[in-house]
């Protein structure tokens, strides 16, 4: 409960400084100043963004890949559960268009450097996500990889899961354009 606390209040202090860091710059362009803080937060989200896009696709009868749409994806806590998802939000209207629970069986693969795939179980359909970025691909393989790890080892032994778990973490340097790893490296601490 308590890294539920602490990942929270991780979260809320990041929104702030986004918040302000926004405000700030809104304030400034507005009465005619550029300033570098404001380009880099317009670079940072533009970062974040290209990072974060891909396009959905589902396999059909046919053998061929449907194009189910692009949005921005994550990997976050489904509702009410404990369980982590692959999250992909459309990029026009947030609508989700992807919702898969991560599970611990062997059934995901990286082709290339811009490709996930798996065969979803519950649906008994391939999906495949496509990135803008290989090194969005890379964190949200990595991120998927350390979740099917961290399955393993809450089936094996609770104890030296959350010894494992608990271990030093090396965060990156602090700054504007490390904040969303850094996040994600508190969530899963």
């Amino acid at each position: 409960m308590y890294w539920k606390v602490r990942v929270q209040l991780l979260a809320l202090c990041v929104l702030i400084v986004s918040e302000v860091v926004s405000g700030l710059c809104s304030w400034f362009l507005h009465r005619g100043y550029e300033t570098r803080v404001c380009s880099n937060a317009t670079e940072y989200q533009k970062l974040v963004a290209a990072i974060q896009r891909v396009k959905v696709y589902r396999l059909n009868d046919d053998g061929k890949w449907d194009d189910q749409g692009t949005g921005h994806v994550t990997v976050d806590y489904l509702e009410r559960s404990e369980e982590l998802g692959v999250f992909v939000y459309d990029e026009d209207d947030n609508e989700t268009i992807l919702l898969h629970r991560i599970i611990s069986d062997d059934i995901y693969r990286k082709q290339e450097d811009t490709i996930i795939s798996w065969r979803d179980p519950e649906y008994a359909t391939e999906l495949a996500l496509s990135f803008q970025e290989p090194g969005g691909c890379s964190y949200i393989w990595d991120n998927i990889c350390n979740v099917q790890r961290n399955m393993h080892f809450n089936t094996l032994n609770n104890e030296a899961f959350h010894s494992v778990n608990s271990e030093l973490r090396e965060l990156p340097a602090v700054e504007l354009s490390t904040l969303p790893l850094i996040l994600k490296v508190w969530t899963y601490a």
